[in-house]
């Protein structure tokens, strides 16, 4: 029989919490919601759409809570300046860190060289801020999440994320 967990509990594992709100529809209220729990909940970040990032950055001004924004997302098939535009405009508006959905189709195509400098491209824009590439394990091989990973690390990005949740779940393996 489990028992409940003490709050000390709750509160150390709460600093590796990225709260995301990825979704349609979403409005200042829930960007101001998820900010506001962020903050009652102590959270490492919070994970929202970029034309949301003032909304995040001006409720969380007097926290160390990082606020995260997306780029290429949710497909990653937008072309590499547009994501290049897109994370560079995440930073001018105050993200921390910016998430990168990987050009899944063209590294499904065997085009690694391509792939891995869009990575690089998107790590020289916001250096030094952090860049997270999302590789989209659902649809990998086993095989191929290795390789991913690789290029993630090789051509620069700071952090590996398994999937958008827009194609299935990534499985706890992933």
């Amino acid at each position: 029989m489990r028992g409940r967990i003490a709050r000390s509990e709750v509160t150390w594992i709460s600093k590796y919490i990225e709260y995301t709100l990825l979704d349609f529809g979403i409005r200042n209220e829930d960007v101001e919601r998820i900010c506001l729990e962020a903050k009652q909940y102590g959270f490492l970040g919070v994970c929202i759409p970029p034309s949301f990032i003032g909304v995040a950055r001006d409720i969380l001004s007097d926290t160390d809570i990082l606020v995260v924004s997306v780029v290429g997302f949710p497909l990653g098939s937008t072309t590499t300046r547009v994501k290049v535009m897109e994370a560079s405009d995440c930073i001018d508006m105050g993200a921390d860190e910016v998430d990168m959905v990987m050009n899944v189709g063209g590294f499904l195509d065997g085009c690694y060289k391509e792939v891995g400098e869009e990575i690089a491209e998107v790590v020289g824009i916001i250096s030094p801020h952090p860049l997270k590439v999302i590789v989209e394990t659902p649809l990998l091989t086993t095989e191929q999440k290795k390789e991913a990973a690789e290029m993630v690390s090789d051509y620069g990005a700071r952090f590996i994320k398994t999937s958008t949740g827009f194609h299935g779940m990534a499985t706890s393996a992933d």
